[in-house]
């Protein structure tokens, strides 16, 4: 039979128990997600742990998202209030709380109503919401490139020489070769990735390229 009177808490510390088993963690290994798992759902379990799944609405979530936006809440193992999360943080939040309640209805642990529910609440997007943007990740100079190459392994040189003119693709397209084609060009090589993106249209010479990748390709 369903196991539809359930608390918030009680679902948490099931789904917990499928992200341990399935992201892969063990008592030698940390997995990233299961950690950002726990991360998002600690401010939903902090205020409303006690309520039922039931009469967990779209007003609640987008309560615990305000609460997360403006920081201060803290719960007993925290030393310090928690700082305000990033516009994208707050949805990355949403976005697992979510899951956890699609994992739920496969399980029988939550009504499809529930799901469908918090399922409509909508991302926020740039620009119309109070929340904070991230910092974006700056290029690291390119003095501290060239001194920390020597020390690399002679792989991992050549990924980094290949990305280090203008805008090349992203290292798992250099390290997935399949993922790319490579032609050859009047100058260097054009990088043209297989899947579509949102970035489809832009291509990315790099006039070093060539030399970088003799060592490791068969073209």
């Amino acid at each position: 039979m369903p196991a539809w009177g359930l608390t918030i808490a009680e679902l948490v510390l099931a789904w917990l128990d499928h992200c341990r088993i399935y992201y892969g963690m063990s008592a030698n290994t940390q997995s990233t997600e299961y950690s950002n798992c726990r991360h998002a759902i600690r401010p939903l379990v902090h205020s409303h742990g006690d309520l039922l799944i039931g009469n967990f609405t779209p007003d609640v979530l987008k309560e615990v998202r305000e609460r997360i936006i403006a920081g201060g809440w803290k719960t007993e193992p925290m030393k310090r209030p928690a700082k305000s999360w990033s516009r994208s943080q707050a949805n990355g939040a949403v976005n697992r709380i979510k899951r956890m309640l699609r994992w739920g209805v496969e399980n029988n642990l939550v009504r499809p109503e529930v799901s469908a529910m918090i399922g409509a609440v909508a991302p926020l997007k740039k620009g119309c919401t109070i929340a904070r943007e991230a910092k974006s990740v700056r290029p690291v100079d390119q003095a501290i490139v060239e001194a920390t190459l020597p020390h690399l392994p002679p792989v991992v040189q050549a990924m980094v020489k290949v990305q280090m003119p203008p805008k090349c693709g992203a290292t798992t397209s250099v390290r997935s070769a399949h993922e790319i084609s490579t032609v050859r060009a009047t100058s260097g090589y054009t990088c043209r990735p297989n899947t579509r993106t949102t970035t489809e249209s832009r291509r990315w010479r790099w006039p070093s390229g060539r030399s970088a990748r003799r060592p490791f390709s068969r073209i």
